[in-house]
């Protein structure tokens, strides 16, 4: 009744199982090559007896076996990449925890304490743990006046009380700047080129450019006469080390970087520009509270984001979706 209806369908499969008898072996080893070798083994060297033997010969047409070794994910062989790339071009690597005070994350990158981006539903908190040993005191103190009335900056601030117990909240890193701005902080007025490449955390919705845990990567270069030309020339050799080159750069906006661009790719599979990542050069309210005064070029893209153009792929979720077929076999010749 269900088939007559189309609820569902019948189907037969015959499978036949076929083993070799033991006559049938019998009648292996008396046929014509039935007693050649196809391989030599331990006991066969050590007793000699491959002497009185002939070898089988060999198929140099026949398909070899589909042979899946281990093997790196693609997203840690990209990553991989992304870090020679940095590194030929003079880059330090910098490397820290997953939680760190709201003061690195968000503070000291001049985001205002009452910001949306702050908020439970962007950020994941760590309930009940704060950084007790966060003091309005030397930096702290420089960067909680910025906020205020802009300190010493030129700017005017946020025209809000700024709260130590707010400053002190512990989080997941939303973004690997919290690494460079800290190694910002530790630079002084040396030159300096790092950068992070590491997970982030935010409270995404799941789609198909967006993740909750994924991976980015951080830079800064730190030193007297850079200017966004320098930025743009960087970025654009950057992304050709990694065989990009339908990257183009626009003006946008960021909380802490001005002038800011946006670098966005275009996707064969989504046949679009899609967002990579920001980038800029710091604010005042970011450089000077830290004690620094020459000019910083910054920017953060996310890898997943870059992989979407290398793989050609049409949804971020593809990456982690466990497909052994696009392991085995995208992964290895996506740039061939």
């Amino acid at each position: 009744d269900l088939v007559r209806r189309g609820a569902v369908r019948r189907t037969e499969q015959t499978t036949v199982l076929v083993s070799i008898t033991t006559s049938g072996r019998s009648a292996a080893e008396t046929a014509p090559g039935g007693g050649l070798l196809d391989r030599l083994t331990p006991d066969l060297l050590a007793s000699g007896e491959w002497r009185a033997k002939s070898l089988r010969p060999i198929d140099v047409e026949a398909k070899a076996p589909l042979f899946f070794p281990g093997r790196r994910h693609p997203v840690r062989d990209f990553i991989k990449e992304v870090r020679e790339a940095y590194i030929s071009m003079g880059f330090t690597e910098l490397h820290g925890d997953s939680v760190h005070p709201a003061f690195w994350n968000f503070d000291a990158l001049f985001i205002p304490q009452d910001h949306p981006g702050r908020e439970m539903q962007d950020t994941l908190y760590l309930e009940g743990l704060e950084a007790k040993s966060l003091r309005r005191t030397g930096v702290v103190a420089n960067v909680a006046a910025t906020h205020e009335d802009g300190w010493r900056t030129g700017s005017r601030g946020w025209g809000h009380k700024w709260r130590v117990e707010e400053a002190r909240r512990l989080v997941l890193r939303t973004h690997n700047t919290v690494l460079t701005v800290k190694a910002l902080a530790e630079s002084g007025e040396r030159e300096a080129r790092v950068f992070a490449v590491s997970k982030v955390y935010r409270n995404e919705n799941l789609d198909y450019k967006h993740l909750a845990e994924f991976h980015q990567m951080d830079g800064i270069i730190v030193g007297k006469g850079f200017n966004m030309r320098h930025l743009m020339g960087f970025l654009k050799e950057f992304y050709k080390k990694l065989g990009m080159k339908d990257v183009k750069l626009w003006p946008s906006y960021f909380p802490y970087t001005e002038p800011s661009l946006q670098v966005m790719g275009y996707s064969e599979a989504a046949k679009d520009w899609i967002e990579l990542g920001g980038s800029g050069m710091f604010r005042p309210e970011v450089t000077l509270p830290l004690g620094v005064k020459v000019p910083v070029l910054a920017w953060g893209p996310g890898i997943e984001r870059l992989m979407l153009l290398r793989y050609g792929l049409s949804d971020i979720r593809e990456l982690y979706g466990g497909d052994l077929s696009w392991l085995r076999n995208r992964g290895e010749f996506a740039r061939s």
